[in-house]
């Protein structure tokens, strides 16, 4: 049984108003490396809500190019049972704090207490740098509520009243998950940004991200520590979820191990001759684009006036591969399909690097020799360096039964919705362009997405309205509009809350006429 499948390919996206071009400017005099960090870690309950029991924090100064501790302390969650608080108060008042001040203090706080005392004034009045690894998880466990923000993004409640209505005075704590490896953490606007250091612009360091930047590997605390041959080294333990003398000085260790491994990531960061800071380097491709920049190139975009139509092209052309786990919990053989460095392979075969310091590009229509080319390659021929360059070039092909990897329907049903604020056009054509000058240039249909917040039915929700019936659909899903559904069947944008309450009433309608 063949079944046939909707391709897609990205788009070049053309701002439709010069205002979108110009993005607001946040310069703030920041050091790479500020004088103050608050490195902190958090223990939680083993049981699915993972929730805060206790943590330990430490403030650290940069002195001599390191950072050295100047103040310790223990936080726990302001609803920890009395039995648990007592032993950490006890703990408390005999322990010795690693920070070398007189008087020795060793502070407990609650975690509203922390927030009001430590975290908050580090950022506010000192500018520190919040640091930790696996960052957004130790955030999520300080914070008291979160929703969806405006962009998607986890939206962080850090204070409340007494009567739970959120205290507005404090920022919220802004995260946007990329990977399993990276994050953007920010706080947002402020009430009086007036009050705040550096306006209100606070800074943030997930370790395993910038291990992950300077290494091009992923790393546990323990593995970490390991690599970098640390003075500390993590303790084998397995959390209990509870409070104990043995939890709170395994905590205490892992907050000298991190201390540890950002002082040894600074070493290694501070190798590099590059203007980035170490929070903005999200990957490894961070610290290849700064190393552009420190050398002077200028960005292909800033350098060279391209026609949106060949970008529209070049990125038709560049498609990442996808794998799916379409078998689970299931013992079944398995083979590594994976690249290592993929990309900068591929940009070192290509001699992409002339491209970047060229005076200027052009797009000339070399298709006989492109034609005569391809006929001469073979699957051993591809494995030869040196016929690479050659392959500096867009095609656009005509499968004749070949295997050409593609995106198609599930993958990206969301497009429109991602869409970002401005309308975008997607630029598409009914063959598929594959790496290699125009052969053929050939004219493209524009597909105009949706605004931000809004979606365009898909060609299931349309079908399933046509045969139900735009009159019936209104009557009998409760909307009564049938401006609404009529938008749907359009391919209108309409607001996505409204779209997905109808299509799960569309798929309640066709579960009971099923079972009819």
């Amino acid at each position: 049984m063949t079944e046939l499948h909707d391709i897609f390919v990205r788009a070049y996206a053309v701002a439709t108003d010069e205002r979108n071009k110009q993005r607001k400017s946040y310069s703030v005099d920041f050091p790479k490396w500020p004088r103050y960090v608050l490195v902190f870690d958090t223990e939680t309950r083993i049981t699915a809500d993972q929730s805060l029991t206790f943590g330990v924090f430490r403030l650290c100064e940069l002195k001599n190019d390191r950072y050295k501790l100047i103040r310790e302390g223990i936080l726990y969650a302001d609803d920890l049972p009395t039995t648990e608080r007592n032993i950490l108060e006890n703990y408390a008042r005999t322990a010795v704090s690693d920070a070398q001040a007189f008087p020795p203090e060793f502070p407990l706080y609650s975690r509203s207490d922390f927030m009001k005392k430590v975290f908050w004034p580090a950022i506010k009045r000192s500018g520190a740098l919040i640091c930790g690894l696996n960052l957004p998880f130790d955030l999520a466990r300080l914070a008291l509520a979160w929703n969806r923000g405006e962009h998607d993004e986890w939206s962080l409640t850090m204070s409340q009243y007494s009567n739970g209505v959120e205290n507005r005075n404090v920022p919220r704590v802004l995260i946007t998950p990329i990977d399993s490896k990276k994050a953007f953490i920010r706080l947002a606007k402020p009430w009086k940004p007036e009050e705040w250091r550096d306006s209100g612009k606070a800074h943030f360091l997930d370790l395993r991200t910038l291990a992950w930047a300077l290494f091009n590997r992923s790393f546990s605390l323990k593995r970490l520590c390991e690599e970098l041959q640390t003075e500390h080294q993590k303790i084998d333990h397995e959390p209990t979820g509870k409070v104990t003398v043995e939890e709170i000085e395994y905590a205490r260790q892992d907050g000298r191990c991190t201390v540890d491994a950002l002082n040894a990531l600074k070493q290694e960061f501070d190798t590099h001759p590059i203007s980035l800071r170490p929070c903005n380097a999200y990957s490894p491709a961070s610290v290849a684009k700064s190393y552009l920049d420190a050398m002077g190139i200028m960005r292909p975009a800033e350098k060279f006036t391209v026609p949106p139509k060949y970008l529209g092209i070049a990125m038709q052309t560049y498609y990442g591969g996808r794998s799916e786990t379409r078998i689970r919990c299931a013992d079944v053989p398995v083979v590594p399909v994976d690249f290592t460095s993929e990309y900068p392979t591929c940009c070192a075969l290509l001699g992409l690097f002339d491209v970047l310091t060229a005076a200027s590009v052009s797009f000339k229509d070399d298709t006989k020799n492109i034609r005569r080319l391809i006929k001469k390659i073979s699957l051993d021929r591809c494995f030869d360096p040196a016929l690479w360059k050659q392959f500096r070039f867009f095609a656009l092909v005509q499968p004749d039964n070949d295997i050409l990897p593609v995106r198609t329907r599930g993958l990206l049903k969301r497009t429109h919705v991602l869409a970002g604020e401005v309308r975008y056009i997607g630029k598409e054509t009914d063959h598929k362009w594959e790496q290699g000058d125009g052969i053929s240039l050939l004219e493209f249909a524009a597909t105009e997405y949706g605004r931000r917040g809004k979606v365009i039915a898909s060609d299931d929700v349309k079908a399933k309205i046509s045969s139900i019936g735009i009159n019936k659909c209104a009557r009998e899903s409760g909307f009564d509009r049938k401006n609404f559904i009529r938008k749907l069947v359009r391919g209108l944008p309409v607001k996505r809350n409204t779209y997905e309450e109808f299509a799960r009433w569309l798929r309640g309608h066709n579960s009971r006429s099923g079972s009819q």
